[in-house]
């Protein structure tokens, strides 16, 4: 049976008396009289786009997919013509309404409908095309509301169907290829090309050949798509900014949810797997720098996540929370950049009748390799495979399997720690120039000379912690009215902001409303504040379709230009620092009050953040460009820092990114600091549990003079670019309390200091990965405790450890050299004496593997040697 066009919603009529409209104007009419009322309160804000039925108007909207967000109108195709039936052929509206807003910018607005698309069509830059959501989960779904259904032609089959130029956003659209056939497959082009800063959110692609390619320079954001590829899901590439994929799923289901009858006679659906796993590659990274995939989930394909990254690439790759499932190949390793690939919390499990890899590791993926709390499951012939110089660190992984091999390595080195084994088959199949350590494992054969294990009796116990998964906290701001700053006079031609703002705010405060700013710039001359349980939101914080405030002070403010009060919320904005008369310390946010929450905010200032006092604040998205300090935390409870960036616009590296000072109950998940002085600074009582994160520092990565415990988990560091001694972790004099550092990826290529260094207090670094050209891996001195437990390194010293003092810890390590050290028994291990003070070196079952020579193990007792 040939698939129709779902019947249009039926909405109830709506007569105004006395009046006969036209039809274009009834049919948009109709539509609008089915969207839910954003509240029931009055308010101006709350306008029909027809009362001034001339494009341009903009009217406020309540979000249908996330029913607390609201966004701002300002071009309609049903107003040129667009029918949304089905039918008609729509394009040219939707092709006008797009040019009409390329003058001006703003946002096309399609309300729920099916639009058909005979040509394809470009977004310009700083346009948004919108429409209305719902995900293709369930059967009988109708796979959304604003559905373009695209016909076939040749100029549909010879370019993109939707082309998103650079500072664009395409959000709340799904999309049907109207000839496409699980028997048939029609090689189109890419549904959506975006080249540059580009926004796409709220995406169903049922039935695509190509999903998404991203390619050019631009910060690019991909979140919450559903979509059934035929071909690929997903391909970054030649991008050297930052690329974002998050909460994306792809699976046949989809289709099969929406089109139940291309799939009635029973042999379409097997017809269509059998060909996904044959030819389809959920996510292909190709020459990118900055690439970010978080909750990704691909069903039955030939490969789930792809990556063929250069090693001259300088960036850091990050895969969380993601699920691989009845894929043939789940993760293929072609290729990495210099830094490696971090991969954590995830699951990867192969189609259990094909017998393939789990995970492959090309001749060219030669850099780290890092799997934290990963399970691997199914049928796979091998769990992984390696073909070449591979570094791959397991960190409390559990291979619940049934296979022939766990670990078949060509001349790679491997090490898990804390491991847990389902099987009892072959564990290791090594090369001659492979190497093996498992750590803390149960029921270990040895199967292979090169394979080395540390049972459990004899092991330092580890700890399997991370930062709990933070979720998007919601305020009571549900019902509460919301206040249009356009209805009081906030406009981006407004050469000052201010006056109308604060009265607006004092009026919000009464009724505990959500103020609401649409998209432009907003110029302000003096510092405002949101008041106690106010929220204060726009529309985004990058590429065009955002909301910026622009701060540019005829005085400098007492304490921040933007401060709130408790219980209020900042969100999808924009801040920026412009000038402020003898403005020293400055911040652009401050808080001292409880319940904060900055969500989906950019700030660019020299002092960025400041939270003095506060109690459960939440800052989550937030993106600091900073050139003094990013965020500063002081005397604080129950803070949750999740997904901040900082990063220093200037080029100076003199940028503190974020500073904790007496804090207590920090959760800090997926920090980035990028070309930094210093990434981390830990100081007073402050405690802090963290996870994910990417640090590149042209000083020191995380500094600590604390006294309370601290715990980093899957964290990777890399130089910033300017050189100079770097450390990655450093104890000062005040340090009485720990740090522990357990799964980390160090890597670059120029980045002489010390890996670890310290004076007072504990250090701990596990399951780490060293492939960094550090002068000294430790250096201790006076009274610190330094341990390294578990560890691989791929670098040439002048001494793996230093002890001027204190005591020095290596266990269950493997280390690989061209050449030997002087220092314990010859190997790498150097014990100096400043005046009286002698340090102390323990040396506990490590492993040297000497390579370009023929390979000589050892498994040393403990022992332990004192050097006045």
């Amino acid at each position: 049976m040939k698939l129709r066009p779902a019947k249009p919603i039926s909405v109830a009529l709506i007569a105004a008396a006395g009046l006969i409209l036209s039809c274009a104007v009834l049919a948009l009419v109709l539509v609008l009289a089915s969207r839910p009322d954003p509240q029931k309160t009055p308010s101006s804000a709350l306008r029909n786009p027809l009362d001034g039925i001339e494009n341009g108007v903009s009217s406020l909207f309540r979000g249908d997919f996330s029913g607390d967000e609201y966004f701002a109108a300002n071009y309609f195709p049903t107003l040129l013509g667009a029918k949304g039936d089905g039918v008609a052929n729509d394009t040219k509206a939707l092709r006008k309404s797009l040019e009409q807003a390329a003058q001006t910018g703003g946002t096309v607005y399609l309300p729920q409908g099916i639009y058909r698309i005979t040509e394809p069509l470009t977004i310009p830059s700083n346009v948004t095309l919108r429409g209305d959501f719902s995900s293709p989960n369930s059967k009988g779904s109708d796979g959304g509301k604003t559905i373009l259904w695209v016909a076939d032609n040749e100029s549909l089959r010879s370019a993109p169907l939707i082309t998103l130029e650079s500072n664009s956003s395409l959000m709340g659209i799904t999309v049907y290829y109207e000839a496409q056939r699980p028997d048939t497959i029609l090689e189109y082009p890419s549904t959506l090309f975006c080249n540059g800063t580009v926004t796409v959110q709220n995406v169903a692609l049922l039935n695509p050949y190509h999903g998404i390619c991203v390619t050019g320079s631009g910060v690019a954001q991909i979140r919450s798509v559903w979509m059934s590829p035929l071909d690929y899901g997903i391909l970054v590439t030649d991008n050297n900014d930052r690329v974002v994929v998050e909460d994306c799923s792809i699976s046949p289901t989809y289709w099969l949810n929406y089109a139940p009858d291309v799939f009635a006679d029973g042999k379409g659906y097997p017809t269509l797997t059998s060909y996904l796993q044959e030819h389809l590659h959920g996510i292909l990274l190709e020459q990118v720098t900055d690439v970010t995939l978080n909750r990704i989930f691909v069903e039955d394909g030939a490969v789930g996540i792809l990556l063929n990254v250069p090693y001259e690439r300088k960036g850091v790759l990050l895969v969380k929370e993601t699920n691989l499932a009845s894929v043939v190949r789940p993760l293929y390793l072609q290729s990495l950049p210099t830094s490696g690939v971090l991969i954590s919390d995830s699951a990867f499990r192969p189609q259990n009748d094909t017998g393939a890899d789990t995970v492959y590791l090309g001749a060219d993926a030669k850099a780290p390799v890092i799997f934290a709390n990963c399970t691997f499951a199914g049928l796979p012939k091998r769990v992984i495979k390696g073909e070449n110089h591979s570094f791959v660190s397991f960190y409390h992984c559990n291979f619940g399997t049934w296979w022939d091999v766990c670990f078949d390595m060509s001349a790679d080195t491997f090490l898990a720690v804390n491991p847990t084994f389902k099987s009892q088959n072959e564990k290791a199949l090594l090369g001659k120039d492979a190497f093996g350590l498992l750590y803390n494992a149960q029921s270990i054969e040895e199967s292979s000379q090169l394979l080395f294990s540390v049972p459990v009796g004899e092991a330092i116990q580890t700890k399997s912690e991370s930062v709990t998964s933070l979720k998007d906290t919601t305020l009571p701001f549900v019902n509460a009215p919301v206040l249009n700053a356009a209805d009081y006079g906030i406009s981006p031609d407004a050469d000052d902001n201010a006056p109308q703002m604060k009265l607006l705010l004092k009026e919000a405060e009464e009724q505990k409303a959500t103020v609401f700013l649409p998209e432009g710039i907003y110029r302000f001359r003096s510092a405002i504040q949101i008041p106690a349980s106010v929220r204060l939101i726009g529309v985004g914080c990058s590429g065009t379709y955002s909301t910026v405030l622009n701060f540019e002070l005829d005085q400098s403010p007492a304490k921040a230009l933007l401060a709130l009060g408790t219980g209020a919320s900042l969100e999808n904005l924009e801040v920026r620092s412009g000038s402020i008369p003898s403005a020293s310390e400055i911040y652009a946010l401050s808080s001292n009050k409880n319940e904060i929450r900055i969500r989906n905010v950019t700030v660019s200032a020299g002092w960025a953040i400041s939270l003095v006092g506060c109690q459960n604040a939440t800052l989550e998205q937030v993106t600091l460009n900073a050139t003094q300090v990013g965020i500063s935390v002081q005397s604080t409870k129950q803070l949750h820092l999740r997904k901040i960036t900082i990063s220093d616009p200037s080029g100076s590296y003199g940028t503190v990114g974020i500073r904790l000072n007496n804090t207590e109950g920090t959760l800090l998940s997926e920090f980035r600091g990028i070309k930094l002085a210093l990434n981390l600074d830990l100081q007073g009582s402050s405690d802090l549990t963290a996870t994910l994160m990417t640090l590149k520092a042209a000083s020191v990565g995380i500094q600590a003079n604390h006294s309370a415990a601290v715990l980093i988990t899957a964290s990777g560091f890399s130089e910033s670019g300017q050189g100079g001694q770097t450390t990655f972790l450093q104890g000062g004099a005040d340090l009485s309390g720990s740090v522990t550092v357990q799964g980390l990826v160090s890597s670059g290529s120029s980045l002489p200091g010390t890996l670890v260094s310290a004076q007072k207090g504990t250090v701990e670094v596990r399951a780490a990965l060293i492939t960094t050209p550090f002068n000294e891996t430790v250096r201790c001195e006076g009274e610190a405790n330094i341990a390294l437990y578990g560890c691989i390194w791929d670098v040439k010293p002048t001494a793996h450890a230093l002890a001027n003092g204190g005591t020095v810890t290596f266990g269950a390590n493997i280390i690989r050299s061209d050449k030997l050290f002087e220092g314990i028994e010859g190997d790498y291990m150097l014990v100096t004496s400043t005046g009286e003070t002698a340090g102390t070196v323990k040396d506990d079952v490590n492993i040297i593997q000497h390579i370009y020579e023929e390979i000589q193990t050892e498994v040393k007792p403990e022992e332990e040697l004192q050097t006045n």
